[in-house]
């Protein structure tokens, strides 16, 4: 339905463009639709690859310490991960794998997803890009780099995000277009590049375009060791209002004690 809705915006902005009286409704042509769980469907079922032009979407994001059992176990078997794990990756990168994979049996699909800024930064960068790069050969020919993404919906939820566009090396263009966002929540500012990175940056003067920084468990010099730090991912439940803390330290009152000790580790 949402395909339609905006079929019909395009045609009334071209209408108001052109001085035309270009209409699809009512519709006559009938969308197959498949309802069901994306990861776990077959999408060669629903639309021979041969057939296929392009796969775009807005898959669900959520991270790694979100994630349900299920959507962990979903991530590590799309991903063949050999340890059964699906490492620190959002929830999004199973819908890039996917597609990549989907794409070996038509070099010339293009892919487009809105994404987590964070599958092109740190530690997801190497779990992700090397499938993308060096097993099914895809290439970024396009991207967004990070922006504020709004909802129109209640609540008006705003998230960081990317928009990346894939094509096998096979039907790269020569020239791929970057989109940069000096004001997060403004419009973008184009470039066109070379190559771009797994990092979305220019990659034209790199030996390696596909190189990404592996993660290493110890110092690579006599520095001390950095720890996790802070993450509150319980549902709010380890934070408390000043209500909270007011009743806590009334039942509690040795507790303001343990906070000021804690605080001082924490700076220390």
């Amino acid at each position: 339905m949402a395909m339609w809705m905006m079929d019909h915006i395009a045609n009334n902005a071209i209408n108001e463009a052109f001085r035309l009286n270009y209409a699809r409704i009512p519709l006559k042509d009938r969308a197959h639709i498949l309802h069901g769980d994306a990861l776990e469907a077959d999408w060669s079922a629903l639309l021979p690859p041969g057939k296929c032009s392009y796969i775009m979407g807005n898959p669900p994001f959520v991270g790694q310490s979100l994630q349900t059992p299920v959507q962990r176990q979903q991530m590590a078997r799309i991903l063949d991960a050999a340890s059964g794990k699906a490492g620190s990756l959002d929830y999004v990168a199973a819908w890039f794998v996917k597609a990549g994979r989907y794409c070996q049996a038509n070099h010339r699909i293009r892919i487009a997803f809105v994404a987590t800024n964070s599958i092109c930064q740190g530690v997801q960068v190497a779990q992700l890009w090397p499938q993308l790069f060096d097993r099914f050969g895809l290439e970024i020919f396009f991207a967004h780099r990070t922006f504020s993404w709004g909802s129109e919906a209640r609540g008006k939820a705003h998230v960081y995000v990317v928009i990346v566009g894939l094509v096998h090396r096979e039907h790269e263009p020569n020239e791929k277009r970057l989109f940069s966002y000096p004001d997060i929540k403004g419009g973008p500012v184009e470039t066109r590049q070379a190559a771009i990175s797994a990092y979305l940056v220019d990659a034209k003067g790199t030996a390696n375009r596909h190189m990404v920084v592996t993660e290493s468990s110890r110092p690579l010099c006599d520095v001390p060791t950095i720890l996790y730090g802070s993450k509150p991912v319980d549902g709010g439940h380890l934070i408390l209002s000043a209500t909270d803390r007011a009743a806590l330290l009334r039942h509690y009152p040795t507790a303001k004690n343990l906070i000021r000790k804690l605080l001082v580790l924490m700076n220390s």
